[in-house]
């Protein structure tokens, strides 16, 4: 078998949860410092025990075929390969378990989150299987099961969150988020300790019984808690022509601001790192909520009601354009002749755009635009007029 490595350094991303919340590492294994070919729980029986639960348990090997860093990972070949790292039934603060796995094409596993190490009283919190046809399945807080996606033949970055100070758990996979629910509903919905015993990982999967795949970079950290989770401050709106109406807001006195989620009668409508927004005008009633987004949570609505009862009168402008927003093509029709347009974006960056221009019908390719709000200077016989285009 080809050895099959991963670079050590990490990118990690900006808006990473927690990012700027660490308070302690409460345990990390990145098995390096093993013999492979060895059993991980013989080499280090004082923090890997062997699932005595399970039938004729027997530990998984040290492997240096495949690493998320080099050398080693923890090779699951057998369906009786179970290993458990236990914690100390932890029941206050918020905590991550964070791992990389490499499932092999075709081949199968599992792992569990537990509530309680306490043998033969196993209360896991959640379970995953690793399937066939690259479908995972995820069983939290109820008997339904949760269906993800996931890439044979590359290392994938878990991450389970557990708050025990609100009764939460979140668990998402490559930094992208795949279910929450309430913690102490235990794995099937028919409860669980307040608690987090810890982690076990197994060779054992239902529907495939093919066992294959490697664990790298186990590591338990403790996060500190943010009690602040206040909503946008003054929430208001005006408008910004006939078709685009600004959402503008005040940030609120609360650290670990990630970003702001825009929804529209429920309706989650865009996201952004500003503390304003353009939305565009539709007829009807809107009920807006902007909520703040933070690092471990989410506040509630600030809201404003929009209600858009039919056409504004339009002004005596002379130049119109649609669509708009745009995906792909821009329309400028003037009753004055068009001698150049040039696109900005809000921070006053120019960018080239093919178009034609042909008196008072312009084409504007926006294609090679990315998402977000442009300006237009339109030279014309009659001045520079100045109009704004949002590209979806």
């Amino acid at each position: 078998m080809n050895k099959i490595y991963l670079a050590s350094i990490l990118i990690l991303k900006s808006l990473v949860l927690f990012s700027q919340q660490t308070k302690d590492i409460i345990f990390s294994d990145n098995f390096d410092a093993y013999t492979a070919g060895e059993p991980l729980y013989s080499q280090n029986p004082d923090d890997w025990y062997l699932d005595n639960s399970a039938p004729g348990p027997t530990s998984p090997l040290i492997s240096d075929d495949a690493a998320f860093t080099i050398p080693n990972s923890v090779a699951f070949e057998h369906v009786y390969e179970v290993i458990f790292k236990p914690l100390d039934n932890l029941d206050t603060g918020i905590y991550s378990i964070e791992f990389q796995l490499y499932i092999q094409d075709g081949k199968s596993g599992s792992f569990q989150t537990m509530s309680n190490h306490e043998f033969p009283f196993f209360y896991p919190g959640m379970e995953v299987f690793f399937k066939q046809n690259g479908i995972g399945t995820l069983q939290a807080g109820s008997w339904d099961s949760i269906y993800f996606n996931f890439e044979y033949e590359e290392w994938l970055s878990f991450k389970i969150i557990v708050d025990l100070n609100t009764d939460w758990a979140i668990f998402s996979l490559n930094d992208e988020t795949i279910y929450e629910w309430t913690w102490t509903l235990g794995q099937v919905g028919i409860g669980c300790p307040k608690q987090l015993g810890g982690s076990v990982f197994s060779g054992f999967s239902i529907e495939t019984v093919n066992p294959g795949y490697y664990l790298d970079n186990y590591k338990v950290t403790l996060w500190e808690n943010n009690d602040c989770y206040d909503p946008p401050q003054n929430l208001d709106y005006y408008y910004d022509n006939d078709e685009i109406i600004m959402l503008i807001w005040d940030e609120p006195d609360c650290p670990e601001i990630s970003h702001y989620n825009i929804y529209d009668n429920g309706e989650l409508y865009d996201g952004t790192t500003q503390t304003s927004a353009p939305w565009v005008v539709n007829f009807g009633v809107h009920e807006i909520c902007v909520k703040t987004i933070y690092e471990n949570g989410e506040s509630d609505c600030a809201s404003v009601t929009i209600v858009i009862t039919g056409e504004e009168e339009k002004t005596t402008d002379p130049i119109s354009i649609f669509p708009n927003p745009s995906t792909n093509e821009v329309n400028i029709q003037s009753e004055i002749k068009t001698i150049e347009i040039n696109v900005f974006d809000l921070y006053g960056v120019s960018y080239e755009v093919s178009k034609i221009i042909n008196n008072s019908e312009t084409r504007l390719n926006s294609s090679q635009l990315k998402p977000g709000i442009y300006l237009l200077q339109i030279e014309s016989d009659a001045g520079i007029f100045y109009k704004r285009i949002l590209k979806k």
